[in-house]
C-alpha cells in the first residue's frame, strides 16, 4: 500500500505552486485567506449534493457499523469529501476520507458514528446532511485515519474518540443533546454562525481557503475547481465557524491579524517542502498523505489522472502570547 507514484510524489506541492494567497478576512477568533487559482479546470466528477439531487446516489447500512455501501448511478465518478454527514438510517454517520467511487458502481467507504445515543431507525438509508463534522472534530478522526490507511491501506478511525470529540464539544459550548449528535451543535448556534458565514466572501476562481483560529490550530480545504469550492464553501466555513465560537466563549485573545498572516505562509511553504506519500485510493485515483505526528501536521490529497480533486491539511499549535507584542 505504500508503492509511489512517480507522477504524483509532488502533487501538493505543485498544486499548491499554481496557487495565490488571497487578503485575510477575519471575525472574532477566526482568520481565513482565500485560495485563489486561475488555471481553468473542468470537474470530471459528481458530487454528493449533486447526485442527491438528480437521485443517482444511493446509501444503505452494512452489517458493520463502521461502514456504509454506496451506489454510485451516475456516468461519472462520484467524489465524497472527509467530514461530509449522512443522516439517518440507525445513527447519523461522517464520511471518514475523501474518496472517489467510479461510475455506475456500489462499493463500501468507512465513517464513523456521530450521533453515539441513537440506535434506531428514523428511516430507510441515508441522506446528505446540510453540515461537514467540525473542522478541529474532523481533524482528530483524521489522526487515526490517516495512520491506519498507511499501515493497512483501511480508513477506519478511532470511534471512541470521535464521540469523545462530540461530548466533549458539547459539554464546552452548553449543547445539550439527548443523542449525542453533532448536528445538534451547529443548530444551538444558527445565529451566532451566520454572523461569521456573512463576514466571509468568496472570490472570483477561488479553489479552497486557509483559516488561522487564534492559538490552535491552522489548515486548508482545497479542490480543483472553483465550482466544487463554491458547492463546499458554506459548509467549510461553517465548520470552521463552530469551533472558532468556542474558542471566542473560553478565552479573549488579542487581535492576531499579523500572527496570522505569517502562520498562513509558514504553513503553505511547509505543505510545499515535505516528503509527500503516494498510496494507492480504495477504488479510482491515487492518495498523496502527509502524517507527521511529531510536526502536528497531518495532510491528504486525493487525486485523480494527476490532478487533485481534494487537498485537506491541519496544523495544530499552541503557544503564549504576549498582549504588548501584538499591534
Amino acid at each position: 500500500m505504500k508503492s509511489k507514484s512517480k507522477q504524483n510524489s509532488n502533487i501538493i506541492s505543485d498544486t499548491l505552486n499554481q496557487c495565490v494567497i488571497g487578503q485575510i478576512q477575519s471575525y472574532k477568533s477566526l482568520y481565513i485567506a482565500a485560495v485563489i487559482n486561475n488555471k481553468s479546470i473542468i470537474s470530471e466528477y459528481i458530487t454528493l449534493k449533486e447526485a442527491s439531487k438528480e437521485k443517482l446516489v444511493q446509501f444503505s447500512e452494512t452489517s458493520n457499523v463502521s461502514s456504509a455501501s454506496v451506489t454510485n448511478l451516475s456516468t461519472k465518478p462520484l467524489f465524497l469529501m472527509n467530514g461530509e454527514i449522512l443522516e439517518g438510517a440507525k445513527q447519523n454517520r461522517v464520511i471518514n476520507d475523501s474518496i472517489i467511487i467510479p461510475q455506475q458502481s456500489t462499493k463500501t467507504v468507512d465513517v464513523s458514528c456521530v450521533e453515539e445515543g441513537r440506535w434506531s431507525e428514523q428511516y430507510k438509508g441515508f441522506k446528505p446532511s446540510d453540515e461537514l463534522f467540525n473542522m478541529r472534530s474532523r481533524w482528530e478522526k483524521s489522526k487515526s485515519v490517516f495512520d491506519t490507511k498507511l499501515k493497512t491501506g483501511s480508513r477506519k478511525s478511532d470511534q471512541s474518540r470521535v464521540w469523545d470529540e462530540i461530548r466533549e464539544k458539547q459539554s464546552n459550548m452548553g449543547v445539550h443533546s439527548y443523542t449525542h449528535s453533532a448536528k445538534d451543535t451547529y443548530m444551538h448556534y444558527e445565529d451566532r454562525l451566520r454572523e461569521y458565514e456573512n463576514r466571509m466572501i468568496i472570490l472570483p476562481n477561488q479553489v479552497g481557503l486557509i483559516f488561522y483560529l487564534n492559538n490552535n490550530c491552522v489548515g486548508i480545504d482545497l479542490f480543483d475547481s472553483p465550482a466544487t469550492f463554491l458547492e463546499f464553501s458554506k459548509k467549510i466555513i461553517r465548520s470552521i465557524a463552530i469551533d472558532a465560537i468556542e474558542i471566542d466563549s473560553k478565552q479573549r485573545l488579542p487581535n492576531h491579524r499579523r500572527i496570522a498572516s505569517r502562520l498562513l505562509k509558514q504553513f503553505v511553504d511547509l505543505m510545499s517542502n515535505l516528503k509527500e506519500e503516494a498510496i494507492p485510493a480504495p477504488y479510482l485515483g491515487q492518495e498523496v498523505v502527509m502524517n507527521y505526528p511529531a510536526l502536528n501536521i497531518y495532510a491528504s490529497a486525493t487525486s485523480n489522472n494527476g490532478q487533485i480533486i481534494h487537498l485537506n491539511g491541519y496544523h495544530q499549535i499552541e503557544f503564549a502570547v504576549s498582549r504588548q507584542s501584538i499591534h
